[in-house]
């Protein structure tokens, strides 16, 4: 799909599900807040990549703006990121191994992840939106989260500017992490078939400018779920400009 405006849709703005060799490129993709202060929904994501072995997708210069989620790889394999301008969403690029795909049907596992995240603008992404799947779908407060890599393997985030991602609610209120760079091992959930995605690991997060975001710059992990991914290695910091972090070493001068 190319150089298309994409305004105020449903669910998704441009999605690519159960595919391959997809190119996503130049696109303008706005959403819609249709909601309540309360409850509010603008579509689940502006650009979507999902339920794919064999993505070897390419979302390269795309303008995604006023989503719950800008740009979400779940369940599915290979692709890059890059070159997009994210803003105004509750999280700007997600990349997440969920228990099981959605299309064309709910009984295969993909295991997400061997994305490239490069040269992405993520900013101001401070909506707050009531978000979810399966048994918790709109029921998990999220919002100021500029990136996140949730269970998924095999990730790189490099050379991104993620800056000024503040949640517009209490931060202590949400149940999904707000900050610049947000990297979560959860345990499983939405599982009728009991499969365990397994923990975000093999991430390398090199040569980015982490600014401005509340609480945090980078989290890594999240106490409350599971350990630190520094304890396993699961997670190589090289180069990175932050000013704040959990563990705090991680931004350490």
């Amino acid at each position: 799909m190319h150089e298309t405006a994409v305004h105020a849709h449903d669910r998704y703005g441009i999605l690519a599900a159960d595919s391959t060799h997809t190119r996503i490129s130049r696109n303008v993709v706005e959403g819609l807040d249709r909601g309540s202060p309360e409850a509010p929904n603008s579509g689940t994501a502006g650009i979507g990549i999902t339920d794919s072995d064999d993505s070897y997708a390419d979302v390269v210069a795309n303008d995604v703006q006023g989503h719950d989620l800008g740009v979400v790889a779940r369940e599915s394999r290979v692709g890059v990121i890059r070159n997009n301008y994210v803003s105004g969403n509750c999280v700007g690029v997600l990349v997440f191994d969920d228990a099981t795909t959605e299309i064309p049907d709910a009984g295969r596992q993909v295991e997400g992840g061997d994305w490239q995240l490069k040269w992405n603008e993520v900013t101001a992404n401070d909506r707050f939106c009531l978000a979810g799947v399966g048994e918790v779908q709109a029921s998990l407060r999220v919002s100021g989260t500029g990136i996140g890599v949730v269970n998924a393997d095999t990730v790189t985030v490099r050379h991104n500017h993620v800056h000024d991602n503040v949640p517009s609610v209490d931060p202590a209120s949400l149940q999904f992490p707000a900050g610049g760079l947000v990297l979560v091992s959860l345990p499983p959930f939405n599982d009728a078939l009991g499969i365990d995605p397994g923990p975000a690991e093999d991430v390398v997060v090199e040569g980015n400018t982490l600014t401005g975001n509340v609480p945090v710059d980078v989290l890594l992990s999240s106490p409350e779920v599971s350990p630190s991914l520094l304890d396993v290695g699961a997670v190589d910091f090289e180069d990175d400009t932050c000013g704040s972090s959990v563990p705090p070493e991680l931004c350490a001068p």
